[in-house]
Formats: C-alpha cells, structure tokens, sequence
C-alpha cells in the first residue's frame, strides 16, 4: 500500500482522511476527489481486482430480464445519439460490459457495437445468451486483439471507471482507440449525491473495490489534461442500483421517467459526463473551460457543507 499525501489528480496538499465502511479514504478539499489512502498497489489484494461473475451471475437470468435490460440501457443510447448531431457515429465500444445489455442495446437500436469484459464467465455469457461481440482482454491488451487502424466513433465505460488504478492510462487508451472528434462516455457512482447523503455509511454505492469516487470538476480535470472536452455532465439513479440494490428512491419511484428528473435537482446515485476527444493542448482547453457546480446550486452548497461536517466526524 502506497500512502498518498497529495490528491491525485488536481495534486493539491490539502487532503481530509477519512473512514468509510472500515476502509481508509482520503477527500481532496480542492476538486472534491475522494481516493483510496493508503492506495493499494498492483495485484497487492486479489479480492479488489478480482472477477465480478459471482454478483452478476448470483441469480437465473431469463429471456425476460434479459429483454428488461436491454430495454433499461436504451436511455444511454439516447445520450450518444443526442450528441451525434450530424449522424456520423457509427462504431461503440463498451469497456467493463458486464453482461452486454448496452452493447445488445446499442446493436438494436443500429450501431455496430462491441463489448471488452475481463470476466471469462462474463464473456461466456456475453456470447451465449445476448449474442454480442465481445473481447475477452483488459484495455491495454485490446490492441493486440485489433487492427491499430481501427477506431471506434464512441466508447463507452459504465461503472468501471472508479475500479482502475491508472486512469491516465485508460485515457490514453481511449484517445488513441477513439476516432476524430468521438466520445468518451463514463458513468460513475457520484459519493455526493443526495441518497449517499441520506444513506451515510449504508449507501450501496460504497465499495472497498472503488479506488476513486469523482466529482464534476475532478474528472474534469482529467479529462482537460488527456485532450478530451467536457460536453454534458448529469446526474441519475443508474441501472445498476435501480435494477440490482435497495436504493430508497428506486422503491418510491417505480418509473424510472419520474426519477431522472428529480435525479438532475437533488443529483441521483450515479454521475454521467459525456466528453469529445480533441487536439487541443490542455492549456487551450482550460482556458476555454469554466469549472460549475452542476444540479441544483444551493443545494450543492448545502451538500457539500454537510458533507464535510460527516467528513469531520469520521475522521
């Protein structure tokens, strides 16, 4: 284990410890970035990195789930389409596809789409039951699987995000994977959001295995400094938590149409942020870029002032 006495990613000093289900984490007190600390190494825990078969597999998965998850992921599909505004995106590649219901989504609704998995039960799944294409390799071995000169119009990584070490890394890789002017689109648990506040300790989103846990502006910044531009960021309850947890919200709210709007107010479990690759430097993105707090701003204010009073207290 690695102790970190910077943040990470904007590398300021000025860092909180703190507790969170019996695992140490650290919160910037600049962009809001909270981070495993000590950080653990490569191949240091097996359980962190380890296969996720075991919670997606737990129970039988019929053609009516399979066929209520799909339906479930055409809402981001709708995201990609919303800003491919000239019809040109045509390829996606989904990183961490789970059990493929995005890509499965994605092929219905026209793109020619692809999974990347590093769960063999997983892909064994992926092939047999959606039917989908799917690569079984992590993404700095996902080169070795393709022509080089294959690009792919978007990428897409839902919930995957928050469990690499390197995520500099990961960027670059999805620079070079990605074609001219494509997207980059990342969903994440968002620890600031409203239900997390509710919930403390007991919010479902919180994992051993989450090495970091974004902020808008965080990720913002990192994604500034890997040449790719912030386009749209949004909040809601995600389909992982709606589908598979005992989200609070999820149960009073049945219809998912009824939560994602009240989701964008009080900001959901979930955090998506939609960015373009570009040539620009990273001083010619900055200067163009103006850091907000998205959602509802008093209720941000209010948030974040909670928030630091439990950080407090857990210290």
């Amino acid at each position: 284990m690695k102790l970190l006495k910077r943040c990470p990613i904007c590398k300021h000093l000025n860092i909180t410890n703190l507790t969170l289900q019996g695992t140490e984490y650290s919160c910037c007190n600049n962009c809001g970035l909270v981070f495993r600390n000590p950080f653990p190494e490569k191949n240091e825990d097996p359980n962190l990195f380890g296969d996720a078969s075991d919670f997606y597999l737990r129970e039988e998965i019929n053609d009516e789930k399979i066929a209520k998850e799909i339906k479930a992921n055409i809402s981001r599909v709708e995201l990609i389409r919303k800003h491919d505004i000239l019809g040109s995106y045509k390829s996606v590649l989904d990183v961490g596809c789970g059990l493929g219901f995005f890509v499965k989504a994605a092929m219905e609704e026209g793109y020619e789409a692809f999974g990347m998995e590093i769960s063999e039960k997983m892909v064994e799944f992926c092939k047999s039951r959606p039917n989908i294409p799917v690569y079984f390799c992590t993404y700095d071995e996902f080169n070795q699987k393709v022509n080089d000169l294959d690009k792919f119009d978007v990428i897409t990584i839902f919930h995957t995000l928050e469990h690499i070490r390197n995520q500099k890394d990961f960027l670059l890789f999805a620079n070079g994977t990605l074609s001219p002017g494509g997207l980059l689109v990342i969903e994440i648990p968002y620890i600031f959001g409203f239900e997390s506040l509710l919930n403390g300790e007991k919010w479902e989103g919180l994992s051993p295995t989450h090495l970091f846990y974004h902020t808008p502006n965080s990720l913002q910044i990192l994604l500034n400094e890997n040449n790719f531009r912030v386009m749209e960021v949004s909040f809601s309850i995600s389909n992982f938590y709606y589908n598979n947890c005992h989200s609070y919200v999820a149960k009073f709210f049945r219809d998912r149409r009824k939560i994602d709007p009240l989701a964008q107010i009080f900001t959901g479990t979930s955090m998506t942020v939609i960015a373009q690759k570009t040539e620009k430097t990273r001083k010619q993105i900055l200067n163009r870029v103006k850091f907000k707090i998205y959602g509802n701003p008093l209720l941000n204010r209010v948030k974040f002032k909670i928030y630091d009073r439990r950080l407090k207290w857990d210290a």
